[in-house]
C-alpha cells in the first residue's frame, strides 16, 4: 500500500512557495509532493467546502526564483520537453 496517513496539524495555508503533500483522497499521501508557485488557498485541508485537501509540510527557504524558472520550461503532453534534474535539496529540521 505505502500510503501515509494525514497529519493535519498546523493551519498552514498553500501559499506561494510552500511544499505540500499530494494525495487522492484522505490518508493516501505517498512519496510525491508539489511546491506552490501561486496562492492555493483552494488546497488548504481544514476547508472542507474545497474538492481536494494538501497538507503542508514545509517552505521553500532559498531557490524561489529556481522553481519559479522551472515553471517556465516548454513541455509537451504537461512533461519537460528537456529533462529538468534536482541535484541538490538542503532539508532543515523544524
Amino acid at each position: 500500500d505505502g500510503e501515509i496517513p494525514d497529519e493535519h496539524t498546523a493551519r498552514i495555508s498553500n501559499e506561494a512557495g510552500t511544499i505540500s503533500m499530494a494525495n487522492s483522497g484522505p490518508n493516501t499521501g505517498g512519496s510525491q509532493f508539489f511546491i506552490n508557485t501561486a496562492d492555493n488557498f483552494f488546497l488548504d485541508w481544514w476547508d472542507e467546502t474545497k474538492p481536494s485537501q494538501h497538507v503542508v509540510f514545509g517552505r521553500v527557504t532559498e531557490g524561489m526564483d529556481v522553481v519559479v524558472g522551472i515553471t517556465k520550461v516548454q513541455t509537451k503532453d504537461d512533461c519537460p520537453k528537456v529533462p529538468i534534474k534536482v541535484e541538490r535539496v538542503r532539508v532543515n529540521g523544524a
